[in-house]
């Protein structure tokens, strides 16, 4: 069982898209999860100032091979 309620989350500035403005990229990424809180007993949170370690999902957005960050 998962035991978190808030999940909070961060787009890395090192994974911005360059075709999509930055506020637009969290915007969207934001109405995501806040749809997907809508049917499950979850709340995320965007985390743009805690240590990064602290953050439960980073997003970033990049070409190639998936990113290990």
């Amino acid at each position: 069982m998962f035991n978190k309620e808030v999940i909070r989350w961060r787009l890395l500035t090192t994974g911005y898209s360059t075709r999509i403005p930055p506020e637009d990229q969290r915007a969207t990424i934001d109405l995501a999860f806040r749809m997907w809180s809508e049917v499950i007993p979850l709340r995320f949170i965007e985390d743009t100032t805690s240590d990064i370690n602290s953050v439960d999902i980073e997003v970033a957005f990049g070409r190639g091979a998936c990113m290990n960050v």
